[in-house]
């Protein structure tokens, strides 16, 4: 197949048509063009069209907000432009359009999501897994807002230290743990909270064993939490004491003290 750049008034010609044949003049002679949209009926850029005029009027973007905006509303539109391949057997045209490449693009990042799986595979071992979710409580939301960085370096120390202490009491050895962070929960509402993929099981280097975890849960849950809320909380106290948190927009006037304490009385915030 050869690929050929098209101009925008094509590529605006060709997205109103569909998936579907058409018939066009691209190259000075006349060809049936395939259009490839692979258009969903609903899709996130269908939101971002329709209601970002009414966002944009209640909330401030940042620059990095602007681009991945635009990235996710054109991406595979008339606007981002196209390729039309030529078959060099038949000549027949295939259209596709270009995509944002935008890592927060739920269309393009679903491949780049199938290749970080298929690397994740590869060192993957012959024992069990357990998928542990470490969650923040809601009434951070506005410091983590305005200090993101100092909060998910500190969010990311306190699982780590946690785990790493319970493996080393509770199996004698060091665990394998993979941490992906998300920031939206299912609803597109914040949401901070940890995703860790934990082996089920320590090394333990000094014996050259592999002590096992029981094969029903990893640790208990409810000393996981209070562990692991004990040393954020901590952790996040420390920086407010040093002057490493801004309390600025939705923090603005914020009794850290106070809302720690109120976090620190609730029920565990880990789950299997």
């Amino acid at each position: 197949m050869t690929k050929k750049g098209i101009g925008l008034k094509v590529a605006q010609y060709l997205f109103l048509c569909g998936e579907k044949e058409v018939v066009v003049n691209p190259f000075s002679r006349q060809k049936r063009i395939t259009v490839r949209t692979n258009k969903q009926e609903f899709e996130v850029a269908d939101v971002i069209r329709e209601f970002e005029g009414a966002y944009r009027q209640k909330y401030k973007l940042s620059q990095k907000q602007e681009q991945v905006l635009r990235s996710l509303r054109i991406c595979r539109t008339a606007e981002k432009g196209g390729i039309i391949y030529e078959c060099n057997e038949c000549g027949a045209f295939e259209f596709t359009y270009d995509s944002c490449g935008d890592r927060h693009c739920p269309k393009c990042g679903k491949f780049k999501k199938a290749e970080w799986i298929e690397r994740q595979k590869v060192v993957l071992l012959p024992i069990p897994y357990f998928h542990v979710i470490f969650t923040t409580d809601h009434a951070l939301n506005g410091l983590i807002a305005a200090n993101r960085q100092v909060m998910y370096e500190a969010l990311f120390w306190s699982v780590q230290e946690t785990l790493k202490r319970f493996a080393k009491k509770y199996l004698g050895g060091t665990l394998g743990i993979t941490i992906v962070l998300h920031t939206w929960g299912q609803k597109m509402d914040p949401h901070v909270h940890l995703h860790c993929v934990v082996t089920g099981g320590a090394l333990n280097e000094a014996k050259k064993s592999w002590p096992k975890s029981n094969q029903g849960y990893l640790f208990d849950v409810v000393k996981l939490s209070a562990e692991y809320k004990k040393r954020f909380c901590r952790k996040i106290r420390r920086l407010h004491k040093t002057g490493q948190l801004k309390l600025v927009g939705q923090c603005e006037g914020l009794d850290v003290k106070g809302m720690l304490a109120e976090i620190e009385a609730k029920a565990g915030e880990v789950f299997y």
